[in-house]
C-alpha cells in the first residue's frame, strides 16, 4: 500500500487509517511502538506537529510500514511564473 502525505496531520490520519485497518487499538499500537497512548492520540489527530521523527518511525515500523522520500515535482512553467510573482520562486 502506498500513501502520499505532505503534512503532519495527513501522516497522522494515514496512521489512524492503517491502525484501524489492522484492527489495533491506540493502546495496542502505542505499546507495540514503545510510545505513550496520549502521544499517539495527539499524533493521529494532527495535534503533534512537532512530533519527534524517531517516534514517528517507531509507529510506522510497528505497523510494518516504511517511508520513501521522493522529490517534489518541478513546477510547470505557469506555476513557476505564478510563484515568482508571489515571491516564492
Amino acid at each position: 500500500m502506498t500513501m502520499q502525505v505532505s503534512t503532519p496531520s495527513q501522516l497522522g490520519a494515514a496512521v489512524r487509517r492503517l491502525r484501524r485497518d489492522r484492527g489495533l487499538t491506540q493502546r495496542q499500537l502505542a505499546d507495540s511502538a514503545g510510545i505513550s497512548t496520549r502521544w499517539l492520540v495527539m499524533f493521529e489527530n494532527g495535534q503533534n506537529a512537532g512530533a519527534e521523527v524517531s517516534k514517528i518511525f517507531d509507529v510506522l515500523r510497528a505497523l510494518g510500514m516504511t517511508v520513501e522520500v521522493v522529490p517534489s515535482p518541478e513546477p510547470s512553467p505557469e506555476e513557476a511564473e505564478l510563484l515568482a510573482l508571489l515571491g516564492d520562486g
